[in-house]
């Protein structure tokens, strides 16, 4: 599903689904068990989603922390999801830190 209108570091919800992900923001604040955590809300819909993050200094963390989700989904399944970072002198490989039948030569 697309994200509805993705708009980054906006602090008032602008549809129905960014709404539901705040909901999920302030509960998530107001728990006793919060403590200096972060936290990622996604709500997908039938035809899109929304998304709402706290405790994030910047996208790029959120990016960050997303794909380390994202590669430790695939390692619970039991396949390895490799990043590669690709910059101005090729490619730059970064370990898969999750999944754990990874060779040294890889």
């Amino acid at each position: 599903m697309p994200f509805t209108n993705l708009r980054i570091n906006e602090d008032v919800p602008f549809d129905r689904l960014t709404e539901l992900a705040g909901v999920m923001i302030a509960a998530f604040q107001a728990s006793d068990l919060h403590d200096d955590e972060r936290c990622i809300a996604f709500v997908d819909g039938a035809d899109a989603s929304g998304v709402a993050f706290h405790g994030y200094p910047d996208a790029a963390s959120v990016a960050a922390d997303l794909l380390t989700i994202t590669q430790a989904v695939f390692a619970s399944m039991g396949r390895p999801l490799d990043i590669m970072g690709i910059d101005d002198d090729g490619i730059e490989h970064f370990p898969n830190p999750f999944y754990n039948n990874q060779t040294e030569s890889e």
